[in-house]
């Protein structure tokens, strides 16, 4: 797997077709692989280092403006978008990508990366805006990831005994209609 994902082109032609209109199967498929990809916690360093945060992010983006601060510490491909900017229409699509982003905090330095480089504040409007609820239920999951304040602290505050980690029977229970096991 390392050696697909070191592939120059692998992450680049991901970026290609997961912003355009393409057809829904492909896009689809596109954000499942990314969500699998993502769930080997052996390669996220190499996944970050490939900038997979801006393919994960840009899609579940709007027009919203932030903060300064929070402007220039997201992906630069993030910054700075179009008033006409639109976020992804396939509910299936945006819930396969804010699992993928929940499958980063399975590792520390996921977790830091996605904590400096302001996806709460993406992840929190995307929220507002978000009506489907299956997608609502995983980007609320993010969230609790992305407010810890340490990681690998004790879910106490839930009423959970153990280190706070992404659930994996949710994320593989979430397979699009199209898939068949």
């Amino acid at each position: 797997m390392n050696t697909l994902i070191s592939n120059e082109k692998f992450i680049t032609s991901f970026v290609h077709h997961i912003n355009l209109k393409d057809p829904y199967v492909r896009r689809v498929g596109i954000a499942v692989t990314l969500r699998n990809l993502c769930s080997e916690t052996s390669v996220h360093k190499l996944l970050i280092e490939k900038d997979v945060l801006s393919v994960l992010l840009l899609p579940l983006m709007g027009p919203e403006e932030y903060e300064e601060e929070h402007m220039e510490k997201l992906p630069i491909d993030c910054q700075y978008l179009e008033s006409s900017k639109e976020r992804e229409s396939v509910p299936q699509i945006r819930r396969a990508l804010v699992q993928a982003l929940s499958l980063l905090c399975y590792t520390e330095d996921g977790w830091n990366y996605l904590i400096t480089h302001s996806v709460y504040f993406v992840i929190r409007d995307l929220h507002k805006w978000e009506t489907d609820p299956t997608t609502k239920e995983a980007i609320e999951t993010l969230v609790g990831f992305l407010l810890v304040e340490q990681y690998g602290e004790v879910n106490t505050a839930a009423g959970g005994s153990g280190i706070l980690t992404p659930s994996v029977t949710e994320i593989v229970n979430d397979l699009p209609d199209f898939i068949v096991m």
